[in-house]
């Protein structure tokens, strides 16, 4: 019998980390869905909501879900930064996680499998002068993936939640925030994106709930609920 085919899906995969991630999965044999932003508004709960299930329906079943779609304000300290600039980074950064989350995470446990990996930050570890905003983010991000995880674990859920922590990514979210000079210095999108590969493919242990650090291209702590 032919073996079926793992669907991940990626948010956030149309460029910088996001497009290695896909890349690497389509690499490595699985179907991949990962919309542009103009046909999927992960701040949208209505259109969220519609893309999974579509993909469910098509499919059959998800196995993998990467939310790493992502906005970042421009530097700045928190008292020059804006409502606009609060609102867009939260309903991207936080918003976004817990509206695909709350969409998928029912169907996995329906089908008692499932991995899901949550793209947080090295600055939701230790916040970033000047990206106030972002870095609540991304702290947010690792509270939302502690959450579900206990929540799957308690329940006796097969359904596994983890956070990536990235240091600084050569992208051009990077490139705009800091310049190119800066944005060359950082990790290739590629090199973080096979250390997420080596995760799902059995190669790295990452205990549920946990949160792994990549900085350089190492992966420099994983940190456990526990």
């Amino acid at each position: 019998m032919e073996r079926m085919q793992s669907v991940a899906i990626v948010t956030g995969g149309s460029k910088g980390l996001g497009k290695a991630i896909v890349e690497a999965l389509h690499a490595a044999g699985f179907i991949v869905e990962a919309p542009l932003q103009e046909e999927v508004d992960v701040r949208s709960f209505e259109s969220v909501h519609a893309w999974i299930c579509d993909i469910y329906a098509r499919r059959g079943h998800i196995d993998i879900l990467v939310n790493n779609a992502g906005w970042a304000e421009s530097p700045k300290l928190l008292e020059d930064t804006s409502e606009e600039d609060f609102d867009r980074c939260m309903d991207t950064n936080v918003k976004g996680v817990y509206n695909v989350l709350h969409a998928a995470l029912p169907l996995m446990k329906k089908q008692k499998k499932g991995v899901i990996i949550n793209i947080a930050s090295r600055a939701g570890t230790r916040a970033h002068p000047t990206l106030s905003i972002y870095s609540a983010s991304k702290f947010a991000v690792r509270g939302l993936t502690q959450a579900v995880a206990r929540e799957c674990s308690e329940a006796g859920r097969t359904v596994t939640c983890i956070s990536v922590s990235p240091g600084g990514v050569n992208t051009d979210m990077r490139t705009m925030l800091f310049g190119k000079e800066n944005s060359d210095r950082q990790q290739k999108p590629e090199v973080v994106a096979a250390l997420i590969m080596q995760y799902l493919q059995g190669e790295m242990d990452a205990p549920n709930g946990s949160d792994v650090q990549i900085v350089d291209g190492i992966v420099t702590r994983i940190t456990t609920l526990d």
